[in-house]
């Protein structure tokens, strides 16, 4: 038995839980003159959460399956040069990318906003020259303590990536409000899109 081969199409009823959609390849514009070109939905992406990393994301075969099962928005974990190297079989297969990068994770998880925007410039430029990486996997489920520096990544990533997509994953409506860092849900939504400027709301709800 491949369990490979079925690892990767059962992706597809992972999709289906999480509802991890992206719909629009560039973060809206808050101003109204280019709000209605930039938000267009260029197509219907059908991705997942938690997938191959390292030397598993670089074979073809991992790769091949993934586009066969319906997926056409890859999550890239794992070393740059893992994710440098899938990135161009990818492209053969008609497959783009939302690049979670650990140094942008450290970034989170040691709050650190002084920090940012040097690192930020580093990984976009490591990434310049494949089209298929189309935005940046910044965090899961933060509290809202750490939005301030989610909101200066978000805003270096938008400086030097312009167009392509930041990714903030929050919790669910029925996290406590410990997780939320805020006293209620609504509160918790209303303090991140007014500090973080994703031009997104990302969540998962699980049944």
């Amino acid at each position: 038995m491949n369990f490979k081969k079925i690892f990767y199409s059962l992706l597809v009823s992972a999709v289906a839980l999480s509802c991890a959609v992206s719909c629009c390849h560039a973060p809206c514009s808050k101003s109204k003159a280019d709000t209605a070109d930039r938000c267009k939905m260029k197509q219907f992406d059908i991705t997942y959460f938690y997938g191959p990393r390292d030397a598993d994301l670089t074979k073809r075969e991992t790769i091949a399956n993934i586009a066969a099962s319906g997926i056409t928005l890859m999550q890239l974990c794992g070393s740059p040069e893992s994710v440098k190297q899938a990135l161009p079989i990818m492209a053969e297969y008609g497959l783009s990318g939302n690049v979670f990068d650990d140094r942008i994770m450290n970034l989170v998880s040691k709050n650190d906003p002084a920090a940012v925007d040097a690192v930020v410039k580093q990984v976009v430029e490591e990434y310049k020259d494949f089209e298929n990486v189309i935005g940046w996997e910044v965090t899961d489920e933060p509290n809202a303590d750490r939005f301030p520096v989610l909101a200066e990544i978000t805003k270096a990533f938008n400086k030097y990536a312009p167009g392509k997509d930041v990714i903030i994953n929050l919790f669910p409506n029925y996290a406590s409000s410990k997780q939320l860092g805020t006293e209620d849900y609504m509160t918790y939504l209303e303090k991140f899109a007014s500090m973080v400027p994703t031009g997104v709301l990302s969540y998962d709800h699980y049944h």
